[in-house]
């Protein structure tokens, strides 16, 4: 990370909180290559940011489905500069 990264960082409004400085709040799993194997647990991560703000509504779903809509076996995103699909 450069100097001025970092220093825009710490003048920010928000708690940085790498896996190098908060190492019990973060794991890895064997059963995924590095670097794609690094997790955090979230609640480690809040307790050691007192101040922090909680969570809101990032506008994603989590459940069932809701009604209507018609079965997909993809789904293509694209943006400006790439495309994901979604199987």
């Amino acid at each position: 990370m450069t100097i001025v990264f970092k220093t825009m960082l710490r003048e920010s409004p928000l708690y940085v909180r790498p896996h190098g400085r908060l190492p019990s709040a973060y794991f890895r799993s064997a059963h995924r290559p590095a670097p794609h194997n690094l997790f955090v647990r979230p609640k480690s991560v809040l307790r050691s940011a007192p101040n922090a703000d909680r969570p809101t509504d990032i506008g994603f779903r989590f459940g069932p489905a809701p009604a209507g809509g018609s079965p997909a076996q993809a789904r293509t995103v694209r943006y400006t500069s790439a495309s994901h699909t979604f199987r």
